[in-house]
């Protein structure tokens, strides 16, 4: 990763390269500020910088809103594929 940025609500992750020989993982600490009942779903979405046509999403629910969740994701030549897990077995 090359850097990172936080623009409201959202966590932007920047990365110099990515090799679409590997699989990557991201994990993110999170911790509930406010307890709210009846949470709506989150979206991880990764994209290219310069083809932003060149991306994939996929929302999440985390049953705990403290901890930390991973982000999996590989890319190749056609496609973004995302999991997001909040624990790696």
């Amino acid at each position: 990763m090359k850097r990172f940025e936080l623009q409201g609500e959202d966590v932007l992750l920047y990365f110099d390269e990515i090799n679409s020989l590997e699989e990557y993982c991201v994990a993110v600490e999170v911790q509930a500020v406010f307890e709210v009942y009846d949470a709506i779903k989150a979206n991880v979405k990764i994209y290219d910088y310069y083809h932003p046509e060149y991306q994939q999403s996929v929302a999440y629910h985390l049953s705990n809103h403290n901890g930390t969740f991973f982000v999996l994701f590989s890319c190749t030549a056609h496609a973004i594929i995302i999991s997001v897990a909040s624990h790696l077995r």
